[in-house]
């Protein structure tokens, strides 16, 4: 009976603390948006949920990405603890699977995808020009793509992907994917290359 209580106590506890955490998150980027700093704000948001760790974690990231990302599902997806959303247009399909401290810089992954740990998605192979000497790296153009991920895709631990993977494909760990991947291909190796097909 007491053991009861006790556990009731400490699950309602954990779940008024999860909600007054969101709560936070959601006032405060709301107050940004205001002040017309929605896209900086958003990064901080999601470097700072990303530290949230266990199942709470993943339940404050979910709501709050389902919240303020328009291409989010709303049903679920699992972010693991550590992972980095860079923009809010980054789409993510439903039941997809996020490992640990994963980042993504842009683009759209479909539903039900397998990610593991420290996998990197880069917006395109050029994200910042070098070719005028005369000015800092950090002052030229760079060229953003809108990297898709398709559903029911596998990218293995350390992957990088800078560029389209199909449907259906497995990237092996550490593999660097610099050119698309076609359907339900298994890639591997820097670059990356299509050794079979599913």
């Amino acid at each position: 009976m007491i053991k009861s209580i006790f556990w009731n106590f400490i699950s309602l506890y954990i779940n008024i603390k999860k909600r007054l955490i969101l709560l936070k998150f959601c006032i405060i980027y709301r107050l940004y948006r205001l002040a017309g700093e929605e896209n900086k704000y958003f990064e901080e948001c999601s470097y700072y949920l990303s530290r949230y760790p266990g199942l709470w974690g993943m339940w404050i990231r979910m709501k709050f990405y389902a919240k303020f990302m328009p291409g989010f599902s709303k049903n679920p997806v699992y972010l693991s603890q550590g992972v980095h959303i860079c923009r809010r247009s980054v789409e993510i399909g439903e039941g997809t699977y996020v490992g640990a401290n994963c980042n993504f810089g842009g683009g759209k992954i479909g539903r039900m995808c397998l990610i593991a740990d420290n996998v990197q998605i880069i917006p395109g192979r050029i994200t910042h020009g070098f070719a005028d000497k005369t000015k800092l790296m950090h002052h030229q153009p760079g060229k953003y793509e809108h990297i898709s991920i398709g559903d029911d895709t596998w990218l293995g631990t350390g992957a990088i992907i800078m560029a389209n993977v199909g449907t259906g494909c497995v990237i092996g760990a550490g593999s660097v994917v610099t050119r698309d991947i076609p359907d339900y291909s298994v890639a591997v190796g820097v670059p990356a290359r299509v050794i079979k097909t599913r």
